[in-house]
């Protein structure tokens, strides 16, 4: 555990020397705190605690963050509750080492939520003028808009902007759902790969888990150009495009998705009328998978003079051996992989 001393110059004012009997205001600043491996400089807080209740601003004026929060942390009930707004007008994520390429963002963000821990949280958080930048690409969002809440055993998790949004709905836990997706999908990695030695000894460390639980998902694309654009692909796919499907966890994981997108270019290639099917299952404590993809395409253009139709390929995934299949038909004639 690593710990470092912080130099704090202010003043407190206040009484109590418990948590429950503590009644006192903080007005100080912090001019360096080591935080990840960078060292940020110039905040200045100013609140006051009383007997769980946190209510106060910070700012942070250092050359690669600037930022101010102002709200409330309520720890006095199950569930806390935790309201706060803030301004990010620069945040240099690789010169502050959180990222290894150069990116920034700014925005302003509402926040208003219940729990403290990940699987507990409900509540909505809002932020507003996203704005996103590397080194030579930039992307702008109004807003996005998440919500999440839990009824009985459902949960619910929405993220709306204007490019797309995200549904899920099931009996869930945000921590399990993003650990076996984790997994399931590093073990498909490992098992196409057909290293023996990688696969004994990941299976050898792995701990079988007995929640069961099922999540349905649809995300709905209004346009992911601008995405596409801001990491420098050179491609386009059409508007308002679904993608829907269900993650299933047992003592067998399924997963299933499932998109149809009218138009898709990649370089000078134009593909129309796609669809694509995916459907696998595998159980948690074996290399045993069974799984089939299946991508289709109405009408491929890859140049003036060359053009192909009803292209479909097919791969089929039974225990350790993988087929897959192409076909597709010419302008003249027919050909078959």
């Amino acid at each position: 555990v690593q710990t470092c001393a912080l130099p704090i110059y202010g003043k407190i004012q206040g009484k109590g020397l418990t948590v429950p009997t503590a009644d006192f205001t903080l007005d100080g600043q912090i001019t360096s705190a080591g935080i990840l491996k960078y060292d940020y400089h110039n905040i200045t807080t100013r609140g006051r605690f009383s007997n769980h209740l946190f209510e106060g601003e910070a700012e942070i004026r250092d050359p690669n963050l600037k930022m101010r929060v102002a709200g409330s942390v309520d720890l006095r009930n199950e569930p806390e509750v935790v309201k706060i707004s803030a301004r990010i007008d620069t945040a240099a994520l690789q010169a502050l080492k959180l990222s290894q390429i150069p990116f920034s963002f700014s925005t302003r963000a509402d926040i208003n939520t219940t729990g403290l821990t990940l699987d507990n949280l409900s509540g909505n958080a809002i932020l507003h003028r996203l704005h996103l930048a590397t080194s030579s690409t930039v992307l702008d969002m109004d807003s996005i808009r998440i919500h999440s809440e839990k009824r009985g055993k459902v949960r619910r998790l929405s993220v709306d902007t204007s490019l797309g949004s995200v549904n899920l709905v099931g009996n869930f836990n945000f921590e399990a759902v993003t650990a076996d997706f984790r997994n399931i999908f590093q073990e498909l990695y490992l098992g196409a790969r057909n290293d023996r030695e990688a696969l004994r000894s990941y299976y050898i460390g792995k701990k079988t888990t007995a929640r069961d639980y099922r999540v349905d998902f649809l995300v709905r694309l209004h346009d992911l150009n601008p995405v596409i654009r801001f990491i420098g692909l050179d491609a386009s796919v059409s508007r308002h495009v679904q993608v829907s499907g269900h993650f299933i966890h047992g003592l067998t994981t399924i997963f299933h998705a499932y998109s149809s997108i009218p138009q898709l270019t990649w370089k000078k290639a134009v593909f129309t009328d796609n669809e694509f099917d995916f459907n696998g299952s595998k159980l948690q404590d074996t290399t045993s998978v069974l799984a089939m993809m299946l991508i289709s395409s109405a009408r491929q253009q890859f140049s003036e003079k060359f053009a192909t139709r009803k292209l479909v390929l097919e791969g089929i995934w039974n225990r350790d051996h993988i087929d897959i299949g192409l076909d597709f038909d010419q302008e003249i004639g027919r050909a078959h992989v």
